[in-house]
């Protein structure tokens, strides 16, 4: 299949990073009012948000300190990269997973990319993970930056609220913050340890195709 021959044992983030956007999204999605269905589809989507990075070299994906403007805008095309994996697909998972890759990181204010979208107009599935991921990879430790504090995460969320995050999402997220803090630490270390485990159900639904 295409996306077999792609998806290798590549480490971008851990996957325990996108293990914990996955259970955090589908928390949110519910108390959001989503169906249960939904809730299903988009904890099985949302670790793909950023599959583009296939496509990123690696002196730009761990480069220690900040991205030149030039590199910012090799990374910021890994949205664009992992919507032409996965559109192609006749199965409807996949067809959602495109769109989250592609849309995550537009922002509700407007301003974000690939298409400066705003509001109702991004799906969803993606405004969802977006608020996981940012929070998770906030009080998570990069190459280029320590840990955020809970405290410091969650003011991040407010100052970006009706901004780059639904307000109705920030605000659900901050009053559950105690129980997505216990989702997150549920997530052990070792649970996942490679790229190619996280994305194992991917490759088994592209595995006819």
């Amino acid at each position: 299949s295409k996306l077999g021959a792609v998806i290798e044992t590549r480490s971008f983030e851990t996957a325990n990073h996108v293990k914990r956007v996955a259970r955090v999204s589908a928390y949110l999605a519910r108390e959001y009012g989503l169906s249960e269905r939904d809730v299903t589809i988009l904890s099985a989507v949302s670790p793909m948000h950023d599959v583009g990075k296939i496509g990123i070299g690696e002196n730009i994906l761990h480069k220690p300190g900040r991205l030149s403007e030039q590199e910012f805008e090799i990374m910021n095309y890994h949205t664009n990269i992992g919507y032409e994996i996965l559109k192609s697909s006749e199965r409807e998972m996949l067809r959602y997973a495109s769109l989250v890759a592609l849309e995550h990181h537009e922002k509700w204010g407007g301003g974000g990319y690939p298409s400066g979208k705003s509001g109702l107009d991004i799906h969803i599935f993606a405004r969802i993970t977006a608020i996981a991921d940012v929070y998770d990879a906030l009080r998570s430790i990069r190459s280029y930056k320590e840990a955020w504090s809970q405290e410091s995460a969650v003011a991040y969320l407010l100052e970006e609220k009706g901004k780059f995050f639904e307000p109705k999402l920030v605000d659900i997220f901050v009053t559950n913050i105690v129980e997505i803090e216990a989702l997150r630490s549920a997530t052990s270390e070792d649970e996942l340890n490679d790229f190619s485990q996280m994305y194992k159900y991917l490759k088994e639904q592209m595995m006819d195709e």
